[in-house]
């Protein structure tokens, strides 16, 4: 129970070391892997896959002991170990199950010092590759000491031909990807160097290993390319010996065929054929003509056939045929190529002059021979060609007849068939279709070659028919018929003699004699072999003796490594122990000599330390007195810019006032109201001439218009009087805001809080600063959410929001005039109130993005670099903080002023989403209504 607590607390601590991402990724590639077999072995059941399954599954147990070995006592590195030997172990018995190995896992190996360099210090390198080098040995011995055949790995499942190599990389991909996560990427907990001793063992192990591999590579391919040559000279010579002994067969049942020709029975029986025919050609012809359509006609048993199977001349052929049992179906045709006699079988035709082989044979009587076309028979499955010559009369020297025969290679076949190669050679006649003629071992004859691809279907015996039976003897690397690598040796056939060369040729064979290159190079892979594991033995005890004598040589200097550390760590009363070589001795002296000067340099430091911190602290104090003053004067001169401005927008606002005065002056200069005295003239006339003057219907239609004219001059003066007075009002209103405002952020105490509405702070400063906003022509946004009042000290808060103003609009200097925006924005999220005062400026670098609120830290050339850090401290005396953000340079920048919010103010924003509460729109002021008015700020609902 306890064993099993403890594994689980190691599952918990996976990332605490590399040995959890060893042992997943190795189980990983064992399941892929056994399955890879398990799959072959459910398809082809065979023992090798029995016993790969069992290693495989042995290798993974082994994994699970390892972790728990891990588990139980936390020994990591001894784990991985663990699993670094079970990867040796299982290498070298790999090599006893499959045939090729080197092909299917050459990489397999080198996951060994991966693993040790992931268990330990990179320092542990040459122990790990001397390690893998023993391993290799180790593995190649095992091939060579192999008591059993083996078969390839996945040869009879070429789907999974690929599975092998690609588990191998990826394992060897993953296994880098660690070494360099844990071992080599500088931000690791596990980071390590090489030491001196690992530096300076492998370049030697390297140099030596590379001089090694080649000088071995070269030598191997000198030598296997040397018994290359030699064994495919071997098979040329014996396939021209094969093609020499066949022709000779052949040259003998030729031989034979002419001395028949020469018994004077044979010869006398063509004399009396060809004395039959009468001088006339066409008669000739008229007679042959008659017999072939006889013959056509006439079946076993008619008396037509008698004379051609009852002479004395069959009785001749049929001795022949009793003595030369390779020959059979012969007949003799006479002059004109007619039937004189047969033996065997019936001949197809009665006269030949008209076939293409006869024609060769008699060539307008002068004679030769031919040779027909190999073929199998059905029934007894043997080779047979068919052979025709020229019968010479021997007292004359002309040509009487042709003889021709059915000539079996029964010989030939026997020949082929009782060679025994001493390396596994195989001789083969072969057609050039690709048919086997005859073949040594157990391949049948009739069997159709495909796989000759760099022999029978080599591009020179294709040039011309009869090209592959006449090339010249030779031998070439190419593939045998089994689809294998092999060294070919080739020849025609050919007497020694050359006579029948250009017969020979018709029949389109060729002696090959083949052997697999694996088989041929069979003595020289095993003296390779042998020579890998004697070298890698020597170049890992080479290895080893470099670590030890690197090692050595390192020993002096890692103590003055020691040292050094010592003395670091604050035992400055060590001294190096001399050691080593001369320069190593006269380096540990140097370095006591500065120890000295550094103890010396020490105690001078000390005292005059002292000294400096009684500096220090009267400069501290000047220092803090002159910052407060920095401080103070900061605070008064943003006072006074907003004065200023205040006062701007007042000498405005009387400016217009002025030209209201002027302008109700104006209208009472030139009122109309002068004109009432001529209507109080007229009115003050007595009755009688009044009534005579109303009596006029001129003079009182003149009087009506006249005093229409009067009203209508009045009212008009009227309506401008009361509209320059209602601006007069409004302009005394403006000038009466402004000074509130002004009073609200300076008439206050700077340590007194209270609480304070945020939004009517913000239009306040806004209003206050309209006059720089639209000197500038800068657009500002307004987006005031519903947010509680919260305590805070009005002057430094004001103080704070008027710098990021003016910080917003010196960002701004260079953008154009119609890009100019200000955005300003209130919210509650969580327990704070946030204050966003943005804009599109040229942005802050990321690096500075902390570095500006530092004291004396500016951009500006004409700044002082305390603006920002006032800021900064005034909201930190309130408990809040303030933060630049910002995409980069040219992206505008965000200052975020962050306020808590007491119990009280947070139950009224009731942050429940931690976001925004913008549920309903937002109560302005007087000044943020102005400022909307005219716009320069846009308030929106909250």
């Amino acid at each position: 129970m306890d064993r099993a607590k403890s594994g689980l607390m190691g599952l918990r601590d996976h990332d605490e070391h590399p040995f959890w991402s060893v042992f997943l990724l190795s189980c990983a590639v064992c399941v892929a892997a056994l399955s890879t077999v398990l799959v072959a072995l459910f398809h082809t059941g065979a023992v090798q896959y029995q016993w790969l399954s069992a290693l495989l599954a042995a290798v993974l147990l082994s994994h699970f002991g390892a972790w728990a070995v891990f588990a139980r006592k936390k020994r990591f590195g001894k784990a991985i170990w663990w699993i670094a030997h079970t990867l040796i172990i299982s290498s070298v018995l790999v090599p006893l199950l499959i045939s090729d190995y080197l092909l299917k896992m050459p990489l397999l190996l080198l996951a060994v010092p991966l693993n040790i360099c992931i268990a330990n210090r990179l320092r542990n390198i040459p122990t790990a590759f001397a390690y893998t080098l023993l391993a290799a040995a180790f593995m190649v011995a095992a091939d060579l000491a192999a008591p059993f055949p083996r078969r390839a790995l996945f040869g009879d499942v070429p789907q999974l031909h690929l599975v092998p190599l690609v588990l191998q990389l990826g394992y060897i991909a993953a296994l880098c990807f660690l070494v360099w996560f844990y071992r080599i990427r500088p931000t690791s907990p596990r980071f390590t160097r090489l030491n001196l001793a690992s530096q300076q063992t492998l370049p030697a192990t390297a140099i030596s290993a590379a001089s090694l591999l080649a000088v071995t590579a070269l030598l191997a391919f000198l030598i296997r390319g040397s018994q290359v040559t030699q064994i495919g000279l071997s098979h040329q010579l014996l396939a021209n010996s094969f093609a020499e002994r066949t022709a000779g067969n052949l040259e003998q049942a030729v031989y034979a065929l002419v001395r028949l020709g020469q018994d004077p029975i044979i010869q006398k029986g063509l004399q009396q054929a060809n004395a039959r025919y009468p001088a006339d050609a066409a008669q000739a012809a008229a007679i042959l003509r008659a017999g072939e359509a006889q013959w056509e006609a006439a079946k076993v048993g008619n008396p037509m056939l008698f004379p051609y199977r009852d002479t004395d001349q069959i009785l001749a052929l049929a001795n022949f045929r009793h003595s030369e049992h390779s020959h059979r179906d012969l007949f003799l045709t006479d002059s004109r190529g007619g039937l004189v006699a047969a033996q065997g079988n019936k001949p197809p035709r009665f006269s030949f002059a008209d076939e293409a082989w006869w024609q060769a044979v008699w060539q307008e009587g002068i004679g030769g021979i031919y040779f027909g076309p190999v073929h199998i028979n059905p029934r007894t499955n043997l080779p047979y060609t068919f052979i025709a010559v020229g019968v010479l009369d021997t007292r004359s020297n002309k040509l009487l007849g042709v003889l021709a025969s059915t000539f079996d290679l029964l010989e030939t076949q026997n020949l082929y068939a009782g060679f025994e190669g001493t390396g596994g050679e195989r001789v083969q006649l072969v057609a050039a279709d690709g048919r086997i003629i005859a073949a040594s071992g157990d391949r049948a004859p009739g069997q159709k070659q495909t796989r000759w691809r760099d022999f029978a279907g080599h591009a020179r015996f294709q040039q011309e028919a009869t090209s592959f039976a006449q090339d010249p003897p030779g031998w070439l690397l190419g593939v045998d018929e089994g689809g294998r690598d092999a060294v070919i040796g080739h020849a025609p056939l050919h007497t020694f003699s050359g006579i029948f060369s250009e017969a020979l040729a018709s029949l389109g064979c060729r002696v090959v004699v083949s052997k697999s290159r694996q088989a041929a190079l069979l003595g020289v892979t095993r003296s390779t072999k042998i020579a890998a594991v004697v070298g890698l033995i020597a170049m890992a005890l080479s290895v080893f003796a470099a670590w030890l004598a690197a090692t050595w040589v390192a020993k002096p200097i890692n103590e003055l490594t020691l040292t050094a550390k010592a003395m670091v760590g604050g035992d400055l009363e060590k001294d190096a122990r001399l050691a080593g070589t001369e320069e190593l001795i006269s380096l540990a002296q140097s370095f006591n000599t500065l120890m000295d000067r550094l103890r010396e340099k020490i105690d001078d430091l000390e005292d005059t330390n002292r000294t400096l911190e009684d500096r220090v602290s009267e400069r501290t104090e000047k220092l803090r007195r002159a910052q407060k003053s920095l401080i103070d004067g900061a605070h008064y001169s943003g006072m006074a810019e907003v004065a200023r401005g205040v006062l701007h927008n007042i000498g405005n606002v009387l400016n217009s006032l002025n030209v209201s005065v002027q302008t109700s002056l104006q209208l009472l200069q030139e009122s109309q109201v002068t004109k009432l005295e001529n209507i109080n003239s007229l009115m003050s006339k007595t009755d009688a001439e009044l009534t005579a003057f109303l009596a006029d219907p001129a003079k009182r239609e003149a009087l009506a218009e006249y005093v229409s004219e009067l009203v209508q001059s009045l009212q008009n003066e009227n309506r401008l009087f009361s509209r320059e007075v209602n601006q007069i009002r409004e302009q005394a209103e403006i000038i009466r805001q402004s000074l509130l405002a002004q009073s609200k952020f300076t008439d206050r105490d700077l340590g007194y809080a209270e609480r304070l509405d945020i939004n009517e702070i913000i239009a306040d400063l806004l209003y206050a600063e309209k006059e720089m906003l639209d000197r500038f022509h800068i657009q500002t946004s307004v987006d005031f959410g519903a947010v509680p009042a919260v305590a805070a000290m009005r002057t430094k808060l004001s103080y704070a929001v008027l710098t990021l103003l003016e910080n917003a609009v010196d960002a701004l200097a260079d953008n154009p005039t119609r890009e100019r925006h200000i955005s300003v924005q209130t919210a509650c999220i969580g327990e704070a109130l946030h204050i966003r005062v943005g804009d599109n400026g040229k942005g802050i670098p990321e690096a500075l993005r902390t570095k500006i609120f530092q004291y004396g830290f500016t951009t500006k050339p004409e700044g002082n670099g305390f603006g920002l850090h006032t800021c900064a401290n005034a909201l930190r005396e309130m408990g809040g903080d303030v933060r630049a953000e910002s995409e980069g340079p040219g992206r505008g920048a965000v200052f975020v002023l962050t306020l808590p919010l007491d119990a009280q103010a947070a139950a009224s924003a009731n942050p429940s989403e931690g976001e925004p509460d913008n549920a309903g729109p937002t109560t302005l002021s007087q000044p943020e209504l102005d400022l909307a008015q005219r716009g320069t700020a846009q308030p929106q609902p909250g």
